[in-house]
This record gives C-alpha cells, structure tokens and sequence, in this order.
C-alpha cells in the first residue's frame, strides 16, 4: 500500500500530522519529501538582512562620497589610469 502522509520533523522523530490507518508495529518504509518553500517568518527575516544591507552600504557610500568631493573628477581619474591610446597604464 502506498499512501502520502503529511508529517512534521521534530526533535530527532518523524511525527505524522494526520492519523495513519496501519496496525501498531507494522514496518514501514518511508521516503521524504521536504517542503522547502520558506515560512513568512525566514521572508521576513531575510527582507530585513537585505534592507540593513543596503542601508549599511549607503551609508559607506555616503561616507566616501563626502571624502572624495576634493578629490579627482571622473575625467581626471582616467588621465591616472590609462595612457593616450585609452590602455591601461
């Protein structure tokens, strides 16, 4: 007989979610299919990972931006690193 059983793994034990309609003691042999879809809360926790992220690099950004603002232009930067022919020095 093969039947699919929705079942919940919890503290080293295989807890089926509905009632099985086997004798107690029968063998079984069991093949598992995890639901890797994440749960609202994983969302949620990673949604808030990214966004500290990204507030964190624009925050650098931010930072660099104020230090650079005496600094080279973009056209003078590349008189620094590339020759006439636009090669690399």
């Amino acid at each position: 007989m093969l039947k699919g059983v929705k079942a919940r793994y919890s503290r080293g034990a295989i807890v089926p979610l509905e009632p099985l309609d086997i004798e107690e003691g029968a063998n079984l042999f069991i093949s598992i299919q995890v639901d890797t879809r994440e749960s609202h809360s994983e969302r949620e926790r990673r949604r808030q990972r990214v966004e500290s992220k990204a507030r964190q690099l624009t925050a650098i950004g931010r930072r660099c931006a104020r230090l650079l603002k005496d600094g080279p232009s973009a056209v003078e930067h590349g008189d620094y690193l590339y020759d006439e022919n636009g090669l690399p020095k």
